[in-house]
């Protein structure tokens, strides 16, 4: 019965969520990024030393799953608090779990995107996938379709089936640093250290729009979930918003001091927007709020940014690596 009454609850404006946050404590070696599920139970991390680590936050102890995985050439290490993965040659830069928590994907400075089985825990196929380090990948929201994209300024369409890509885009004149996937799934958008984000359409490869006017690289880009706007972070810790139909800049908003690493959206209206970084705070906005601007000049912050600012959580020297809303009003995140 309190089940059903938490599914039935509703969100409404101005109300702050609530947040679980993990910090990870003398990571050595370097942690580079981290995912967590969409249920809040695991946490992986990608690291300097080609390894991926799985972290429970369920009470019961992790187990090994070693004789289930005859897969490619993985390794599994679980000592009950974490479970060690190996199959990469090279630093992991990203980790993304699809929305079933059933796959993982990883890309790392060897030039290739591994899929992982988070059941068995093994590496199922590996991706020669760009020209020097892979930096970011993501999975289509609605399938099992994925974009990954590199330092040879390109970014690729994938299906697990094929070790071949199936889309090229190509158009950035720098590295592509971050890609994520518009709600309708029929485009992606890309940020670049160019200082430029795209929005390419799957089907032709063309890119369909382009976003300019930011004075440093992108280091994170999110579709608000009504698909009418995308939201991107800035190496300055700068936030921008586009309005995708009129591809019209709807300002700016600077309440980070250092690089913004993460961007989430609630999956319901009204929509809230949490976003973090390297200055070691999350922000929550409410969206719907900060969203209404018009014919603000494109170089200029949004007028009364701080109306729209709901919570301001300052961490304790913790660098934001990665947000996630998971049901209803609860945002997960962790850092290092």
């Amino acid at each position: 019965m309190l089940k059903e009454i938490y599914y039935k609850l509703k969100t409404h404006d101005g109300l702050k969520p609530s947040c679980c946050f993990c910090t990870f404590l003398s990571a050595q070696p370097s942690l580079n990024c981290t995912d967590i599920s969409n249920d809040a139970s695991y946490i992986y991390g990608g690291f300097d030393d080609s390894s991926i680590r799985l972290y429970s936050f369920r009470s019961r102890p992790l187990t090994s799953k070693r004789k289930s995985s005859n897969h490619m050439a993985s390794k599994e290490i679980c000592d009950g608090q974490q479970t060690l993965l190996r199959a990469h040659e090279g630093p992991v830069y990203t980790v993304r779990l699809s929305n079933d928590n059933q796959f993982l994907l990883s890309g790392s400075a060897d030039s290739t995107v591994r899929l992982w089985s988070t059941e068995l825990r093994s590496n199922l196929v590996a991706y020669k996938a760009h020209r020097g380090p892979v930096w970011d990948v993501s999975f289509s929201p609605r399938g099992h379709l994925y974009v990954s994209g590199g330092a040879d300024r390109t970014a690729k369409l994938w299906i697990p089936e094929r070790k071949e890509s199936l889309r090229i885009f190509e158009g950035h004149q720098s590295d592509v640093d971050c890609v994520t996937w518009h709600p309708s799934c029929h485009y992606v958008i890309t940020g670049s250290s160019d200082c430029s984000a795209r929005l390419w359409d799957i089907q032709t490869g063309k890119c369909v729009r382009v976003f300019r006017e930011l004075r440093t690289p992108i280091t994170s880009i999110a579709a608000c979930p009504d698909g009418k706007t995308v939201v991107v972070g800035t190496q300055d810790g700068q936030i921008k918003i586009w309005e995708l139909g009129e591809n019209k800049s709807l300002g700016i908003l600077r309440n980070h001091s250092e690089s913004v690493w993460s961007l989430a959206f609630t999956s319901e209206p009204p929509y809230t927007l949490a976003t973090g970084g390297g200055d070691g705070i999350i922000r929550i906005w409410n969206f719907s709020t900060i969203n209404i601007r018009d014919n603000v000049p494109s170089t200029q912050s949004l007028a009364n940014p701080m109306s729209g600012l709901l919570a301001t959580w300052v961490t304790k020297q913790t660098l934001i690596y990665s947000l996630r809303f998971i049901e209803k009003n609860f945002l997960a995140g962790a850092g290092f």
